[in-house]
């Protein structure tokens, strides 16, 4: 698939915030770099070698990621793996994440660019991002970062950081269109990787909820542009929350009767309202109520006339301040 600017920009973003040790790079399948710095040099990371079932593109090493058996000269060799969409190729995805977990050092890292929608008959899969959180998650893998990025054209993406359960309230068919997921993990002393994981919806409905990864390392944050590698700010109007009135368990109400024609609906409209609490992003929006009643810690909803909300700690809203954004009108 190749590295271009938006995805070396994120890799940074999130590997080079928490950089695996000095060593040698290998990613899956032979990688270009599209009009993209080299994000492996930029953490002091190198040489980069490839790993491919074939040497038609030249790779490093011949290796099927189907095999079980890693050649031993390639174990535990390499700080970082880059799966730059290949996985979704690889017809037997418990070897290949075996073979990737053999391939790299403890406290290495893996990054996995893999097609998450509208790919139809580009590899074998289209992964969910819960697939990969879920999985590291239950292997005892540390996060450093999940994203969904929707390809819009023209170098740009829209990029909606990732937690598990996010969108959980929208009906089947709203994500229309072109979207990979890019997820980061450190390999931490102890990690395995033959642990099968339960998905971390149903732990939430039927299981343990402090059984899921919501709340282990990823944050939810607003999303954002990228237009080759740079963040496009976007222009927003700011304005206080009408005042707040209890609703049930941990969720409040503010009425915004003004801005019903923007709110999500069954049909899978999303609403840009975003919200903050002293400044901060709260969120995930477009939550479930009943999760905003029962689990709270930030979750909102704008449906119809009325903001459905949870403060940051389920506490009352108290003296902080409560604001709104929404994009400026062209």
């Amino acid at each position: 698939m190749g590295i271009d600017p938006n995805l070396a920009y994120l890799l940074q973003a999130a590997a080079g915030a928490h950089p695996p040790p000095p060593g040698p790079v290998v990613t899956l399948g032979v990688q270009t770099l599209r009009g993209a710095p080299d994000p492996f040099v930029a953490m002091g990371l190198g040489p980069v070698e490839s790993i491919d079932v074939s040497d038609f593109e030249g790779c490093t090493h011949l290796f099927d990621l189907n095999a079980t058996e890693l050649p031993p000269g390639l174990r535990e060799r390499y700080s970082l793996v880059y799966d730059g969409g290949t996985l979704e190729h690889v017809f037997d995805t418990r070897a290949a994440l075996g073979n990737i977990f053999g391939l790299l050092r403890t406290d290495g890292v893996v990054v996995h660019a893999s097609p998450v929608n509208g790919w139809v008959e580009h590899g074998f899969y289209q992964f969910s991002p819960t697939f990969f959180v879920d999985y590291y998650h239950a292997n005892g893998w540390v996060p450093l970062g999940a994203f969904l990025l929707k390809l819009q054209g023209g170098g740009r993406v829209t990029v909606h950081p990732y937690v598990p359960g996010m969108w959980d309230a929208l009906p089947a068919g709203a994500i229309t269109g072109l979207w990979l997921g890019l997820t980061v993990f450190r390999k931490a002393p102890g990690a395995r990787w033959d642990a099968v994981p339960q998905q971390s919806l149903y732990c939430k409905i039927y299981g343990d909820p402090s059984s899921t990864p919501t709340e282990a390392g990823l944050a939810y944050a607003p999303p954002f542009e990228l237009a080759d590698g740079v963040v496009v700010a976007e222009d927003r109007v700011m304005r206080p929350l009408p005042p707040p009135r209890p609703g049930v368990g941990h969720e409040w109400h503010a009425h915004l009767p003004e801005l019903e024609r923007l709110a999500d609906t069954s049909e899978g409209r999303l609403s840009p309202l975003l919200l903050f609490e002293d400044g901060r992003p709260l969120g995930p929006p477009h939550a479930a109520h009943e999760a905003i009643r029962t689990r709270g810690r930030g979750l909102y909803s704008h449906w119809g006339a009325w903001l459905h909300f949870s403060t940051s700690d389920n506490a009352p809203p108290g003296d902080r301040i409560y604001t709104y954004a929404l994009p400026r009108p062209p």
